[in-house]
C-alpha cells in the first residue's frame, strides 16, 4: 500500500470517526510518514479506496447567477432478481462543494443534481391509484401501522400527563408561596422536597434559597427553566415533539391547542403571578389534550397506546408522592394532606364528600383505594389490568397482567383500621406497608411501561411476535425531541 499511496484515497473505516478522506498524492514525506505512523497505531480505523478521477459538471454557485465547473460522481443502485443483479436506471448524483475538490461527500458539504435518464420514447404513465374505492376497499380490515406512530402517541400520553402533574405541584407552592401566611412554610417544606425527589428540581436548587421566598423561589425556578431535564418546559417541549410526529393523527382543534402549548409556559423572567397564570394554562391544555384523545381521535390500534401512556404515567406519579408523604414524621404528613389532594385533583371531591379537615384514612381511601376516582392508584390499576387485556386480544399478543391483578387483590383487603389512629407505631406500621405495596405499584408501572417497547416499539434486534400488525421501521424512533433510552425507568429519572 506504501508503494501505491499515490494512486490511493484513505478514509475512516467508519462513520463515527471524524476524518476527511487523505489523498494520497497531495502529501509530502513529512505527511506521509505521520500518516503511516497513525494507521500503525490504529490499522483497523482507516481504509484504502483507488483514487477515480472524477469528472467535472456545470453547476450553479449559491447566488443562482454564476455557473462554475465541480467534481461530480454517480452513485447507482442495483436490485437483486432471479436471474442475477440489475442496474436500475436512474441513480445519485453529487457534486463536490469546492471548486478543485474531490471530496463529494453529503457529509462534508456536497450537494446533489438531478438525475435523467433520456428514453427512446415517451414514458407511459401508470397510475398507482385507483380510480375510485370499491366496497371490498372500504370494509373493516387489520391496519398496517408503523411502530413509530404506536411509540410516539404511548410517549404523548406520558408527557401529557407528567406536564399536567408536575404543574399542579408547582402551582399548590406557588399559590402558597403568593399568600405568605406563616402557617404554610411545613407544607411548602413537603413540597420542596417531593419535587426533589421527582427530579422537578435539583436539590442543589432547591438549598439555594427558603421555600417561601418570593424571588428566586425554587418553585418558580423548577415552573421556568428550561435546563432542568425534569423541569415543567423540558417535559413540556418533549410532549409537542412527540405530537409533531403523529401531526396526521390530530384534529385541527386537537392540533390548535397542542400547537400553543409552548407558547403557555412562562418566560424566564416570569414573575410569581405570570407563572402561576401560565401553570393554569399549561394545565388546561393537558386537561383539553385528555379530552380530544377521549372524544375526537380515531381508535385504531395505534390510538389505544395514548391512554395506556397516561395510565402508567399516572400510576407511577400517585405511587410515589402517595409513598413520600406516608414517609413523612406524623405531624408533617398530617399537615401535607392538602396538598396531596390538590396534586391528584381530589380536593373538590373530598370536600364534596367528607365536608371536614383532610384526615390520614380518608384521603388514602379517594386517592389510593378508590376504583371510581380517575385520579386514585386503584382506578389506574383496574383500568390498566383492562386496557392490557384489550390491547393483546386486538394485536394478538399476550401481556402479563397477573401482577396488576395481585396488587388490586391485595389493595382491595388492605386493612384500613391501622389508619384510624392519629398517631403511634400502629399507625406507622399500617404506613409502612401501605409505602411498600406502593413502591411496587410503581415498579410495575415502569416494567409494563419496558415490556410494551420491548413488544411494539423496538426498531430493530429481534423481530416483531407472530400475530402483531404493527409494522415496525428501521431508524424510526420514539419522539425526537425525547432524549432518553428506551428503558421507561431511565427516562423517568431525567435522562433522555
Amino acid at each position: 500500500m506504501k508503494a501505491h499511496l499515490d494512486e490511493l484515497v484513505i478514509k475512516p473505516a467508519y462513520p463515527t470517526i471524524r476524518m476527511e478522506p487523505i489523498f494520497g498524492h497531495t502529501l509530502d514525506a513529512v505527511a506521509r510518514a505521520r500518516l503511516f505512523e497513525k494507521m500503525h497505531v490504529q490499522p483497523h480505523a482507516y481504509v484504502a479506496q483507488e483514487w477515480v478521477r472524477l469528472s467535472q459538471a456545470p453547476t450553479f454557485h449559491r447566488d443562482g447567477e454564476r455557473l462554475l465547473a465541480r467534481a461530480t460522481s454517480l452513485r447507482v443502485f442495483a436490485v437483486a432478481t432471479p436471474n442475477g443483479y440489475l442496474v436500475m436506471p436512474g441513480g445519485l448524483t453529487r457534486v463536490a462543494p469546492h471548486d478543485g475538490g474531490d471530496v463529494v461527500s453529503m457529509q462534508w458539504g456536497g450537494s446533489s443534481k438531478d438525475t435523467w435518464i433520456v428514453g427512446d420514447k415517451p414514458v407511459a404513465r401508470v397510475a398507482l391509484r385507483r380510480p375510485r374505492l370499491l366496497a371490498s376497499d372500504v370494509v373493516q380490515s387489520a391496519v398496517d401501522i408503523a411502530s413509530r406512530v404506536g411509540e410516539n402517541l404511548f410517549w404523548m400520553g406520558r408527557y401529557a400527563e407528567r406536564c399536567e402533574a408536575i404543574a399542579r405541584l408547582l402551582r399548590a407552592a406557588l399559590v402558597r408561596v403568593a399568600d405568605g401566611a406563616p402557617e404554610y412554610l411545613p407544607e411548602l417544606h413537603s413540597l420542596l422536597s417531593v419535587i426533589e425527589q421527582l427530579e422537578v428540581l435539583p436539590a442543589e436548587e432547591g438549598r439555594a434559597s427558603s421555600p417561601d421566598a418570593r424571588h428566586d423561589s425554587p418553585f418558580l425556578i423548577a415552573a421556568v427553566d428550561p435546563k432542568i431535564s425534569g423541569g415543567l418546559v423540558a417535559n413540556v417541549l418533549r410532549l409537542h415533539a412527540c405530537g409533531n410526529q403523529v401531526r396526521e393523527r390530530l384534529s385541527t382543534d386537537n392540533w390548535h391547542i397542542f400547537n400553543r402549548l409552548p407558547h403557555r409556559l412562562p418566560g424566564k423572567d416570569a414573575t410569581l403571578a405570570a407563572a402561576l397564570e401560565s401553570l393554569d394554562e399549561v394545565m388546561m391544555a393537558c386537561v383539553s389534550l385528555a379530552g380530544f384523545a377521549m372524544d375526537d381521535m380515531t381508535r385504531d390500534e395505534s390510538w389505544q397506546f395514548l391512554p395506556l401512556g397516561r395510565r402508567l404515567e399516572r400510576l407511577a406519579h400517585l405511587a410515589r408522592v402517595v409513598s413520600y408523604v406516608l414517609a413523612l414524621p406524623a405531624e408533617e404528613r398530617e399537615g401535607s394532606l392538602e396538598w396531596l389532594l390538590e396534586a391528584a385533583n381530589s380536593l373538590v371531591t373530598f370536600r364534596a364528600r367528607y365536608r371536614r379537615a383532610p384526615e390520614l384514612l380518608p384521603v388514602l381511601q379517594l386517592i389510593v383505594l378508590e376504583e371510581t376516582n380517575p385520579h386514585a392508584v386503584g382506578f389506574q390499576l383496574r383500568e390498566l389490568a383492562l386496557s392490557l387485556v384489550r390491547t393483546g386480544a386486538e394485536l394478538g399478543a399476550n401481556i402479563s397482567g397477573e401482577e396488576l391483578g395481585s396488587l388490586i387483590g391485595t389493595l382491595r383487603s388492605l386493612p384500613l383500621s391501622g389508619f384510624e389512629l392519629e398517631r403511634g407505631e400502629v399507625l406507622e406500621r399500617a404506613c409502612e406497608g401501605l409505602i411498600t405495596l406502593l413502591e411496587r405499584a410503581e415498579r410495575v408501572a415502569y416494567a409494563v411501561s419496558d415490556e410494551l417497547q420491548r413488544r411494539f416499539f423496538t426498531h430493530a434486534g429481534s423481530p416483531a411476535p407472530v400475530g402483531i400488525r404493527m409494522r415496525r421501521e428501521d431508524g424510526e424512533s420514539e419522539a425526537r425531541g425525547r432524549e432518553a433510552s428506551d428503558s421507561s425507568r431511565h427516562e423517568r429519572e431525567g435522562a433522555r
